[in-house]
């Protein structure tokens, strides 16, 4: 696990920074569980982050887009360090982040639709910058709301709307995806983001609820397929990842047990 104090700072600063653009932006990944916990839920005192990644989503909005810049533009003008994909080519690149002590860093990398045009892309982000483009990664958008972020380190206090997807969307659709990472340590983080949701979420009854009222019902049928592959026994892959990703545990006593109740409890409700 990373120690959330050595990158807050510098996720604030990304988002201070991007302040203009985040209306036209959801942000997914890692940093959730963190934002979910602090900010949406504020019943609990972990705040976890298993990434030094902030992965922006976008998708192509019919309204007006009134940036001044792209993002490009004005990561340069803020001294923002690049990472080069490729020694022969200057572009595209991976904006970074670092501290002054040079002891923690942040990439932020930008994901959209395989749909979104090139021409908003260009007008948002700039094309010198990376653009992942993910099959299914609109699910992610099937309901977005807004948390308010407050960086209480700023004088005087700074505060920030930002777009996150519901939880129940992004457990959704690290289910639907988890079996499609060819990176193990990336698939790992994935189901234990699925577990995270699933065991601290402090209002069960709606994140089920949310699930058997989502729709999608083929997607639905991939994700307990993929359920079933992981999670089928207390033994099983998924529950022996949870138990490695999770760690020692102060109030559970054998967390792969605990895994596979909340899991196969998942399977029943989107069964049901």
């Amino acid at each position: 696990m990373i120690k959330i104090k050595e990158v807050e700072d510098l996720f604030f600063k990304v988002i201070g920074d991007l302040e203009e653009y985040l209306p036209y932006l959801v942000i997914v990944g890692g940093w959730l569980p963190y934002l979910y916990v602090k900010y949406l839920w504020k019943n609990l005192g972990m705040y976890p982050v298993t990434t030094t990644d902030i992965d922006f989503g976008f998708f192509e909005s019919t309204a007006a887009l009134p940036v001044s810049e792209p993002i490009y533009s004005r990561f340069s003008k803020l001294h923002y360090q690049e990472k080069h994909l490729r020694m022969d080519r200057m572009f595209p690149v991976v904006p970074v982040l670092e501290n002054t002590g040079k002891t923690a860093r942040l990439l932020i990398e930008f994901i959209t639709t395989p749909e979104v045009g090139e021409d908003y892309v260009e007008r948002l982000v700039g094309r010198q910058i990376l653009v992942n483009r993910l099959e299914k990664f609109d699910i992610l958008f099937k309901d977005n709301i807004q948390v308010k972020l407050v960086n209480r380190k700023a004088s005087p206090h700074r505060s920030y709307l930002v777009n996150v997807p519901s939880p129940y969307i992004f457990l959704f659709h690290k289910a639907i995806t988890f079996t499609d990472r060819e990176n193990e340590e990336k698939k790992s983080k994935d189901i234990y983001y699925i577990y995270y949701i699933l065991r601290f979420h402090p209002r069960k009854e709606l994140l089920f609820r949310n699930l058997k009222e989502l729709g999608l019902h083929e997607e639905k049928k991939q994700v307990l397929n993929n359920l079933k592959e992981f999670f089928s026994r207390v033994t099983s892959r998924g529950c022996l990842i949870v138990e490695q990703e999770n760690g020692p545990d102060d109030y559970i006593d054998d967390v792969r047990q605990d895994a596979f109740d909340r899991f196969r409890e998942l399977i029943d409700v989107l069964n049901s």
